[in-house]
């Protein structure tokens, strides 16, 4: 629970960090997939929320605490940098 983003927020926030690693970013229909995905699978929640005339948009919040996620991901190798460059912008 917690804080959550729309659909399109998120995938502008994903295309700066894949700018930011010099990553080719996938599309924002793969990302949708991969966010229903993870729904799906109880790491983040996502709904359906109406904005009126502007149309509907998909909420997304963690469902998990964030550190733990992060601490899961840096021990993979295949993200592990990718953690590392994240959890530095934030900061930490």
């Amino acid at each position: 629970g917690g804080y959550a983003e729309s659909t399109g927020t998120l995938y502008m926030r994903y295309r700066r960090v894949c700018e930011s690693l010099g990553v080719e970013p996938l599309t924002q229909r793969r990302v949708s997939d991969i966010v229903n995905e993870l729904d799906m699978m109880g790491v983040v929640t996502a709904r359906v929320v109406s904005r009126g005339r502007y149309g509907k948009t998909k909420e997304i919040a963690l469902a998990v605490d964030p550190e733990t996620l992060l601490k899961a991901l840096g021990s993979d190798s295949r993200v592990g940098e990718y953690v590392r460059v994240l959890k530095a912008s934030r900061g930490r």
